[in-house]
């Protein structure tokens, strides 16, 4: 299902940009915003929201229908809801996409929505009594974690047009991914055997019990759900610069024209 979702979506990208090229249009935008995990540890009150920047480029075919590709650097938090697993985690990461872009082309206020594929970093921090420790080095579960992960950006947003060449946009999206180790949280019976003298001493320093090795009486402990993949979501508020070519309407309805006899330019709806 991925390989098709891939192939799919790399035809949309190399479709013929000919004709396309000969009326090319651009924006280039940017802002900030919040973002926030969601997945095992279930507790995402909005004191687990942190902060996120995203940057994107957009290429108009026309009116309704553009090519994006962006950028984000945003912060995961959560803390555990389950008290003796106590797994709070935090991270620092980034994803980068490509999309299409439908947007519905009115006056001054235009809703879009888009659907792209992309790649995100993944590599959760666990909390300790001592601060934080790296999780993907330690392995946690006794797994290999993934360093990267492939994201679905799904999402809809408002497009505010304040001039011809300026607009401000309101992104939200939520970033399907195709793992359940954003958090390092998933394995569900975790072999306390199997797990490094590092990952013990974590779990030594977060549990109210003890874990040891034991290998006539193995022991387990509780992890996460790995039936289900982990995502995040995002808000952001960006300000688009539209760039646009001398003789060519812009794709918004507030199409602009210079003259020849007068430098002036004229509004047309």
């Amino acid at each position: 299902m991925r390989k098709i979702i891939l192939i799919a979506f790399c035809f949309l990208y190399l479709l013929p940009f000919e004709k396309a090229l000969a009326q090319a249009k651009w924006s280039v935008s940017g802002g900030m915003g919040v973002a926030a995990y969601i997945g095992d540890l279930g507790n995402t009150g909005i004191n687990t929201i942190r902060p996120a920047a995203n940057f994107e480029t957009w290429y108009h075919f026309n009116n309704v229908v553009q090519l994006k590709a962006g950028a984000s650097m945003y912060q995961l938090y959560a803390e555990d809801h389950v008290v003796s697993r106590n797994r709070d985690f935090r991270a620092n990461h980034w994803d980068v996409y490509a999309g299409l872009n439908f947007t519905i082309p009115t006056k001054t206020v235009q809703p879009f929505t888009y659907v792209g594929l992309g790649v995100t970093k993944v590599d959760p921090e666990g909390k300790t009594p001592n601060g934080y420790t790296n999780l993907s080095q330690m392995e946690p579960e006794a797994m290999t974690m993934p360093e990267y992960a492939i994201i679905l950006p799904v999402g809809f947003g408002l497009r505010f047009l304040a001039s011809p060449q300026i607009a401000i946009v309101l992104d939200g999206s939520v970033r399907i991914t195709d793992t359940d180790q954003l958090d390092a949280t998933s394995r569900k019976s975790i072999p306390v055997n199997d797990l490094s003298s590092e990952a013990i001493s974590y779990h030594k320093s977060i549990r109210s019990k003890p874990i040891y090795k034991d290998f006539e009486s193995p022991q387990f402990i509780g992890g996460g759900n790995p039936d289900k993949d982990d995502l995040y979501w995002m808000f952001t508020v960006k300000f688009q610069y539209i760039i646009w070519n001398k003789g060519f309407y812009m794709d918004n309805p507030v199409k602009v024209k210079k003259r020849r006899s007068k430098k002036k330019y004229k509004f047309r709806y």
